[in-house]
């Protein structure tokens, strides 16, 4: 393990040098986590923007859960530099990819540090958002530490670890809403995997025996209580104003570039902000946007799958330049929304050609481990409730995000697909070693 964590040490070292010497773009969503932190820092609500802002939105409220910006609070007690913030991250980076190993070894597969750096390099975000005040360093060793408890239940068979998992899914929550919906497939998941492991038992017992999957109901009872509390600032409940804000600007927005019916967006979004109370104004957006995607199902699962293609292979060209400090002006999501696969090749083409060499170099890396990770799914040694729970746990993540898939967001997975590539890394060599043997003269 030594080599390998020295090599992932190394990369997020490089990756806290450049921010060092070259400090990132703000991305819009890093300001946010600091006004929050700021406003609990003040004693107030964490709200996600200047507090004397008149009138303040609603909206800000609920942006975004308040555990990452308690999490900054403690950061900034200590200092409030970026490069300490971003030397804490990475070290929390550093954790998340040797939790990886450990993952393998729980798993029972053989280890191979050259392929999983492979799969870390794959992800360039990782190592970008570290040195940004962005929860998604965090939160993606929040889920590999979920994962690895489930890991470690279908070794020992140990109800206490599922109930950790499902613990770590709920705090989870605090960090980024993006598991709202996953306790349902985390449920089912955790009872297939107990009837599995009391095989033994007779009926009755072994149904009892089912009580831990029941704490997947700790992730619902974890959005309950936030979604009560920022109705105690904004008097309506809800997990994240997020939602409603992405089924309009993302969801239904990108359907209607589809269809080429954006002219319909305009006044409907001034309609609703005409609304005063922030509850109907809520309701009416998501009512309105779930109405625009029912109505063309054909055109929003189009718009669907492009993100969710964008999930699994985008080379990340918004986060390097971030990283860079070029133009992040957005655009390939959009165009592949309207345009498909060419519109997203279309502004490819348009980057500047060692920007351009890069970005293909990654698109082929992230197709290839794609290939590795389904593959593994299939042939992979480990036992089938592991690669059962990394699809669950991947797969949950790649379709909620949506239209907006993208290469960040695979932060979260990564950890998770590269457990797939030491296996793959040894099955090709074996393969060509074959091969080779098989070609060469009696």
């Amino acid at each position: 393990m030594s080599r390998y964590l020295a090599a992932v040490a190394a990369l997020f070292a490089l990756a806290w040098g450049w921010a060092a010497l070259h400090p990132p773009a703000s991305v819009g969503d890093d300001a946010q986590y600091l006004a929050q932190a700021e406003n609990l820092e003040a004693g107030r609500p964490p709200y996600a923007g200047a507090w004397d802002e008149a009138p303040r939105d609603p909206a800000r409220f609920s942006l975004r859960p308040p555990g990452y910006a308690a999490v900054l609070v403690a950061v900034r007690a200590v200092s409030d530099s970026r490069l300490w913030l971003a030397a804490v991250q990475v070290l929390l980076g550093v954790a998340t990819w040797a939790l990886v190993w450990v993952v393998i070894g729980v798993a029972g597969d053989e280890r191979r540090a050259a392929p999983l750096v492979a799969g870390l390099v794959a992800t360039p975000a990782t190592l970008i958002y570290p040195t940004l005040a962005m929860a998604d360093t965090l939160f993606a060793l929040l889920f590999t530490v979920a994962f690895w408890r489930f890991a470690v239940f279908v070794r020992d068979g140990h109800a206490r670890d599922l109930v950790a998992m499902h613990a770590v899914l709920a705090v989870a929550l605090w960090v980024k809403p993006v598991v709202l919906y996953l306790w349902p497939l985390t449920l089912a998941l955790s009872a297939w995997a107990l009837w599995r492991n009391t095989d033994r038992l007779e009926a009755p017992r072994r149904m009892m025996a089912l009580w831990p999957a029941a704490t997947a109901l700790l992730v619902l009872a974890s959005a309950l209580g936030l979604a009560r509390l920022h109705a105690t600032w904004t008097g309506h409940p809800e997990v994240t104003s997020l939602q409603a804000k992405n089924l309009v600007q993302q969801n239904a927005y990108r359907t209607l570039v589809r269809t080429g019916e954006t002219d319909l967006y305009g006044p409907a979004v001034a309609a609703h902000d005409r609304i005063a109370d922030y509850g109907a104004r809520q309701q009416a957006r998501q009512a309105w946007a779930t109405d625009v995607v029912l109505d063309r199902l054909g055109a929003y699962a189009a718009v669907h799958l492009t993100g969710v293609a964008a999930f699994v292979l985008d080379p990340g060209r918004f986060d390097l330049a971030v990283a860079a400090d070029l133009d992040t002006e957005a655009g390939g999501m959009t165009a592949a929304s309207r345009d498909g696969v060419r519109g997203a090749l279309g502004v490819l083409a348009d980057q500047p050609p060692a920007l351009l060499a890069v970005l293909g170099a990654l698109l082929v890396l992230n197709g290839l481990v794609a290939l590795a990770f389904f593959a593994w799914l299939v042939w992979g040694r480990v036992p089938v409730e592991v690669r059962l729970g990394a699809f669950v746990f991947v797969g949950y993540v790649a379709a909620v995000t949506g239209p907006v898939g993208s290469a960040r967001y695979r932060m979260a997975v990564a950890p998770l697909v590269a457990l797939a590539l030491p296996w793959a890394w040894e099955a090709v060599r074996r393969r060509l070693g074959g091969a080779s043997e098989r070609a060469q003269p009696a």
